[in-house]
């Protein structure tokens, strides 16, 4: 039987409200009619509710419970901006009854997200496994993975750390996808810096193998090495004349004058550190009888060597291969320390930017020896800051607040590392800005002290804690719109800082900018950051508050906000700032994981002249201040959709806001009342 007057009804369990696509739309819906063997028809309509729809799919018959309903809905042709917005879903009988109409927001995406970035630790030649770092792009949903001819797998079924640690030269890439199904391109790194293969031993030529009274000459062809390349060659002395290992420089000669059996071993060592086995070869040199003539003249002529040579039993010292203008090494030499200045420097470094109560910091130290002498009595401390235990001190040895180690000499022109832990303890409070300083020393005159300290910033915090507090930094235009694409102007970053510095009054400055007014609206803030020294201007004396900042410009500020050095990098990791007036600073943001730059054509780039979009300008300073992204709630401008790639960052920048720290490192808003 049929009753009249009871419409039909639905649910849709797919999509859910916000759900980002690219093209393609899944339907999961349930519709019922108490009307037996009544002809259902569903609609739904994109943007517009007047009641005139497209049909899902053909028409069904009720049964008078509830159906599932599954069905596809493909957008690509309706040409939908990349923007928000909302589907309506209702169901009509066959005798015009209709349900409630159901709405659901959507957002379409078709931007890929950009390739992830993949950095080795090392990029030199090594006989020890890569360490690659894969950082993904915020808005991923799906990281992959693919090691040389593997397939694609999740990153969490390979590591949880996103690093990849390979033993033998491969190929790795990387893609990520968002939640609209949107694929990046692929980013590729080939590894082929590791190299466990010795070079052969090298080859020991000597004037002769034995001789009465007159010295013997002996020179060393380096090993070959189809690997990372030979980097030195080695030898040293045994016997009736001692000598340490030592560097051979190619084309000496190393004259053996004492009187006995004398040893020579050489050894290569490739690029990668490999070494070969040990040539070796014996001389002797026998004291000569004198005066008695003998048969003429005719002396033992020696045993020849393996390149034929001879000694020539005149009492004159024959060079290998007839060369006499190699360079004379004299042996034995008693060894002296070296005088002279010494430059040292020292790089800290940590795994993150945040660490949870019970987390694991695990601390880089690089320091290197510039000088062209050798040092010793080197001493390298690092500081164990508040609310941590050392774990793993790779020798070193703990005081009451630092670790120390002390290393013997350190070779000319030569680097080192020390890798160690610490465990965050309990906090007393929910956030710490916490710092690591290292320091290098040795004996000598030290110059250039400047990278001599190193400093690193990370923040410890505590989710026993609640209502967290963040200030807003940013407040956007009168038109309550935020502009996310818009270049950022100096004195917007200006005003920004002073709001991180929390300058409420204006800070006087005796610095005069001649282009810059009392009347310029961000007048007091660009004084009041002057006095503190994030910004210096230019030259002609000039500060362009309304020009925009380059990014070049921007690390310089936030490198002077974190007291960073200007100095002389471990090594450049952006191939387009070598000449750069910023390099110096630009490298110290980078270590301290603030930035990433741009692979392109699978090198590293900064573009330190171009400018930073207020999007980009904000999501670093949130990086910098360990804050953010915020989620559950609204931005308050009208120009930023949710979906927006920058979206949580912005919102974390522009509302004052109470919140807890997810274990993503991510925030999510708590709602009571914040002070005004």
């Amino acid at each position: 039987s049929y009753t009249e007057n009871v419409a039909p009804t639905i649910d849709i369990e797919s999509p859910e409200s916000g759900k980002v696509i690219n093209s393609i739309m899944h339907v999961e819906a349930y519709v019922k009619d108490e009307n037996i063997g009544d002809s259902l028809q569903i609609f739904y309509s994109i943007d517009v509710n007047n009641g005139e729809g497209t049909s899902l799919l053909d028409p069904i018959t009720s049964t008078g419970t509830e159906q599932d309903v599954s069905k596809v809905i493909d957008v690509s042709s309706l040409e939908l901006s990349e923007n928000r917005h909302n589907i309506y879903f209702w169901v009509v009988d066959r005798k015009g009854a209709k349900s409630a109409t159901i709405k659901i927001a959507f957002t379409v995406d078709r931007t890929p997200p950009e390739a992830p970035i993949l950095i080795p630790d090392k990029t030199e030649p090594t006989n020890t496994s890569v360490t690659v770092s894969v950082y993904y792009p915020d808005d991923a949903d799906k990281k992959e993975i693919k090691i040389g001819d593997g397939d694609w797998v999740l990153i969490e079924e390979v590591t949880d750390d996103d690093k990849i640690v390979v033993d033998e030269n491969t190929i790795i890439e990387a893609r990520a996808t968002d939640e609209a199904g949107n694929e990046s391109p692929i980013a590729t790194l080939v590894i082929d810096n590791i190299d466990k293969t010795p070079p052969e031993a090298p080859t020991i030529k000597t004037s002769a193998t034995e001789t009465t009274g007159s010295s013997i000459t002996a020179t060393i062809e380096p090993g070959k090495d189809e690997g990372s390349g030979i980097d030195r060659t080695e030898y040293c002395l045994k016997g009736a004349t001692e000598k340490e290992w030592t560097t051979y420089e190619p084309d000496s000669v190393i004259k053996i004058t004492s009187k006995g059996e004398t040893e020579i071993c050489a050894r290569s060592i490739d690029n990668a550190g490999n070494v070969s086995a040990i040539a070796r070869k014996t001389v002797i040199i026998k004291s000569s009888s004198g005066g008695s003539g003998g048969s003429g003249g005719n002396n033992n002529p020696g045993n020849q060597d393996d390149n034929k040579d001879k000694d020539d039993n005149k009492n004159k010292d024959n060079d290998d291969d007839g060369k006499g203008d190699g360079k004379d090494i004299t042996e034995p030499g008693k060894n002296v320390p070296a005088v002279g200045p010494v430059d040292l420097s020292i790089f800290v470094s940590a795994d993150k930017s945040k660490y949870a109560e019970d987390d694991i910091i695990t601390l880089e130290l690089n320091y290197k020896n510039k000088s062209g002498i050798s040092v010793s009595n080197v001493v390298v401390k690092a500081e164990i800051p508040p609310y941590t235990m050392p774990v793993e001190t790779a020798n070193g040895a703990i005081s009451e607040n630092y670790i120390e180690w002390k290393i013997d000499s350190l070779k000319a022109n030569s680097s080192a590392k020390i890798q160690y832990t610490l465990k965050v303890d309990q906090l007393d409070k929910a956030e710490v800005n916490s710092s690591v300083m290292a320091s290098i020393t040795s004996d000598g005159t030290l110059i250039n002290k400047e990278d001599d300290e190193s400093k690193t910033i990370f923040l410890l915090y505590s989710d026993r804690y609640k209502d967290n507090f963040h200030k807003k930094y940013i407040a956007g235009y009168e038109d309550d719109t935020f502009r996310p694409f818009n270049n950022i102007t100096r004195a917007e970053v200006a005003t920004i800082m002073a709001n991180v510095l929390d300058i409420k009054e204006g800070v006087s400055s005796s610095r005069v900018y001649t282009d810059l007014s009392e009347s310029h609206w961000a007048y007091k803030n660009i004084m009041a950051v002057t006095e503190k020294g994030l910004f210096t201007g230019y030259l002609d004396g000039s500060f362009h508050p309304d020009s925009y900042i380059t990014r070049a410009e921007f690390a310089t500020v936030l490198a002077n906000y974190l007291q960073l050095k200007n100095v002389e990098p471990e090594r450049l990791n952006f191939s387009d700032i070598s000449n750069h007036w910023a390099k110096n600073y630009i490298e110290e943001i980078y270590r301290i994981r603030l930035i990433e730059g741009y692979i392109e054509e699978g090198a590293r780039l900064f573009k330190p002249d171009s400018n930073i979009t207020r999007s980009e300008a904000v999501t670093i300073i949130n990086k910098m201040l360990f804050r953010g992204p915020l989620y559950g709630a609204e931005v308050p401008f009208n120009d930023v959709e949710e979906g927006y790639w920058a979206y949580g960052h912005i919102v974390e920048s522009s509302i004052d806001h109470y919140y807890t720290r997810n274990e993503d490192e991510s925030e999510t808003i708590v709602k009571k009342e914040t002070e005004e």
